[in-house]
């Protein structure tokens, strides 16, 4: 089992692009193998609050730490902590296959958390591409948000 520091990461293969496989997908013995689900639950169920402070303090930290929370709450994830390299997909679609068709999730807390810290994103910020980790995500944010006036 993987530290709980190290990022959250599918295994290779996963998600699923054949189509037997997406269709079967969470189907035992038809659908991919996804048994690491409850890997990835394990690991980000052992993080702790103290791996936060990799974030580096300030406005990043505290955004990172609000959508944390909001998603492990939406997502069902263990503990709240999610660090700058756990990949985006990952964090998003939650601790098992079922949470998989979750795609409002990200969005939702994300405005919730801009709403709260009385920030703006301009109406263009998730019409761009998709970082590929959490850390990216958040400085992507906080490179487009201005206070509101």
């Amino acid at each position: 089992m993987e530290p709980p520091s190290s990022p959250l990461q599918y295994p290779k293969g996963y998600p699923p692009t054949n189509g037997w496989n997406r269709f079967f997908l969470g189907v035992r013995w038809l659908g991919p193998d996804t048994s690491f689900f409850k890997q990835l639950k394990s690991q980000q169920a052992g993080r702790i609050a103290e791996q936060m402070e990799c974030w580096g303090g300030g406005l990043r930290q505290v955004i990172a730490e609000k959508i944390s929370e909001r998603l492990a709450k939406y997502l069902k994830w263990r503990s709240k902590f999610f660090l700058p390299d756990d990949c985006l997909e990952v964090v998003c679609h939650g601790p098992s296959v079922e949470s998989y068709d979750t795609d409002f999730a990200l969005e939702d807390a994300t405005n919730d958390t801009i709403t709260e810290l009385d920030l703006t994103l301009p109406e263009s910020f998730w019409s761009k591409n998709a970082p590929d980790t959490f850390g990216q995500f958040i400085d992507l944010i906080l490179n487009s948000t201005s206070a509101k006036s």
